[in-house]
């Protein structure tokens, strides 16, 4: 709706947050203030980020208790708590941020969402630890891989494949020969289906949780 016009994006996001919180609607907060977390973080706002998180978790933890979570809190493949952990990763102390990720995912029950909590993983050890941990980026991508299967979902399956490609291609030389072959495969598909129209609905990215 926004594409490459991130100011206008941001003002269309602070509105919906301000006036959820004048009429006081616990559930559009926790909605609309995801969707203006992830423009704070595209346009690298960490500060307004932090602030519209805090506010976020305090909320969500008076109404459904410190042990649950809100599918509303929910809006396309992102989550309040995905979210927050790329305000920290981009900020604090990487291997800490890795950890709660690592906790994160043992109460993710949707591989839907789950898939981008193991993508933040992966992406992020091959950006900070390269070969020193090689084996857990395999894991977590091998993990992503059997999410985007389970969610059904062919937008994610070729986000995990284009984040695999990354994380291969810094961790190792044989990563950067698969990151390669990836890409054409990526590439190859994508002019196989410009003469077929693609189908509208039916994929979960389409619809809010």
């Amino acid at each position: 709706m926004f594409a490459g016009r991130i100011g206008e994006a941001l003002d269309s996001g602070r509105r919906a947050w301000k006036r959820a919180r004048e009429r006081m609607l616990p559930m559009l907060v926790l909605t609309s203030g995801t969707n203006l977390l992830s423009k704070l973080l595209e346009a690298s706002r960490l500060g307004e980020a932090d602030e519209v998180i805090t506010e976020c978790l305090e909320l969500e933890r008076r109404l459904a208790g410190e042990s649950d979570r809100f599918a509303m809190s929910k809006v396309g493949d992102w989550s309040i708590h995905s979210l927050r952990h790329e305000a920290w990763l981009s900020r604090g102390d990487w291997r800490d941020a890795i950890s709660s990720l690592e906790r994160e995912i043992t109460r993710q029950r949707e591989p839907h969402f789950r898939m981008h909590l193991h993508q933040s993983i992966f992406v992020w050890l091959a950006r900070c630890a390269s070969q020193t941990r090689s084996q857990e980026i395999e894991l977590h991508v091998a993990a992503s891989r059997q999410d985007s299967i389970a969610a059904g979902c062919r937008r994610c399956s070729r986000e995990h494949t284009l984040k695999a490609g990354e994380a291969f291609a810094r961790s190792n030389r044989r990563g950067r020969r698969s990151a390669r072959k990836l890409g054409r495969r990526r590439t190859r598909r994508g002019l196989e289906r410009r003469a077929v129209a693609s189908p509208r609905g039916g994929s979960p990215c389409s619809r809010q949780a």
